[in-house]
């Protein structure tokens, strides 16, 4: 019982991990694909194209907070005084 416990909040977190990385690689992806849209455009679709970077960018960068965080939780012994 506490083996199965284990295991599905095991599988639980990976799953978060897995959702949270896959967001980031499709961000990543609209981020790609809208560069090469603005290269091409001018004016006001250029800009609007360049704001959907610089957000998706801030995005991706509170993701990765997030995942890092996750991935290496702070050390409990870190906050104590020696």
């Amino acid at each position: 019982p506490k083996e199965r416990i284990e295991m599905q909040r095991r599988a639980s977190q990976l799953s978060g991990l897995l959702k949270l990385h896959k967001e980031i690689e499709a961000l990543e992806k609209t981020i790609a694909d809208n560069e090469q849209q603005a290269a091409g455009e001018e004016g006001e679709l250029k800009e609007l194209y360049l704001e959907e970077i610089e957000s998706s960018k801030k995005t991706v960068q509170e993701l990765t907070k997030e995942l890092e965080d996750i991935l290496y939780p702070p050390d409990e012994r870190d906050s104590r005084s020696v």
